[in-house]
């Protein structure tokens, strides 16, 4: 099961290291307290011995700790190889849904972090004076990806000759999810990753497809549909998959909008549930299925990974605010 936060081999290697000192030097406190007990020490010698083993731990865990470079951010990204986990076998309620959260939460963060380097890119072009032929190109891909009607030849272009409604078109779309609504809806739609779907395709969303083969075909599909369910490689091709559905589909135009003024006025964090709204042509269900998935959200405190998101200050910078005030 992936961590929220991945290292680098070094990193691993330092934290079994790290591991190997600590257990040797509480094994050797652990001596000592046995070979002292019942020696009488005043309370001052023991506090001051505390206070050194609690030095000594610090110094060993939080120095020389190797930090992953800004050029080779590969080390931190790319979680494609990681299997779902059968959680069909968790019986406990409550821990398969914690496990089910900390399991999806690294891919949904690895995608946020995607969609924030792309729009750094390009709010830098928006704001640039001319624009080379590698830009001009980026943005027509980009702009096809994402379904944004706009074409551009390959030659070098000013940016007043390019429409700034491209820019806030591109910017529109090309945005993060909180993690609340994505993972209130892969619970919902892939019953907590024991689905059908979910164990033989990856599909955690219930993403269709219109190729043959290119899926499951549902036991209860009508006769003369031909859709299946999507059939992914991995977890993470699943929510990359789910980002660009709900960042280009023109069926949720309402969410994109309502997430762009969450970020305008920078509360990301209260977005989750707000979005959902967005989500009528997600299921036939309609406003019922809208209101089940913000009903989980409640119900499970998702909103608590939303911080940092759409602009929003993180959890950190807020308790300094409130320090500072």
């Amino acid at each position: 099961m992936p961590g929220i936060n991945r290292l680098s081999g070094d990193a691993e290697r330092h934290q079994a290291s790290v591991r190997h000192l600590i257990k040797n030097f509480l094994a050797t406190i652990l001596k000592a307290l046995v070979f002292l007990n019942g020696v009488w020490m005043k309370p001052n010698l023991i506090v001051g011995i505390a206070a050194l083993g609690s030095w000594y731990l610090a110094t060993i865990m939080f120095s020389q700790v190797p930090v992953p470079s800004q050029s080779a951010p590969a080390e931190r990204e790319v979680i494609d190889d990681v299997a779902l986990p059968d959680f069909a076998e968790i019986v406990d309620v409550k821990e398969k849904k914690q496990q089910f959260f900390a399991f999806l939460y690294p891919f949904i963060e690895q995608q946020n972090r995607l969609m924030d380097e792309k729009r750094q890119r390009l709010i830098a072009l928006k704001n640039q004076v001319r624009l080379d032929d590698a830009d001009v190109r980026w943005l027509a891909q980009l702009a096809t990806k994402y379904r944004v009607k706009w074409k551009a030849d390959e030659t070098s272009q000013e940016t007043s000759q390019l429409p700034s409604s491209l820019f806030d078109e591109l910017l529109q779309r090309v945005d993060q999810i909180p993690p609340s609504l994505v993972m209130a809806q892969a619970a919902n739609e892939s019953a907590w990753g024991t689905s059908r779907f979910a164990r033989e395709g990856n599909n955690l969303f219930g993403q269709w497809c219109f190729k043959s083969g290119c899926g499951i075909i549902p036991a209860s599909r009508p006769e003369g549909k031909t859709y299946e369910v999507k059939r992914f490689g991995s977890v993470a091709g699943s929510v990359a998959g789910y980002f660009h559905n709900i960042n280009s589909q023109p069926s949720y135009h309402q969410l994109r909008e309502l997430r762009r003024g969450f970020r305008r006025v920078g509360r990301g964090h209260e977005a989750g549930e707000w979005l959902a709204e967005g989500l009528l042509a997600y299921s036939s269900r309609g406003e019922a299925y809208v209101e089940e998935i913000q009903a989980m959200i409640r119900s499970n405190g998702l909103s608590r990974y939303d911080q940092g998101l759409l602009g929003s200050p993180s959890l950190a910078s807020e308790v300094r605010g409130t320090d500072a005030g």
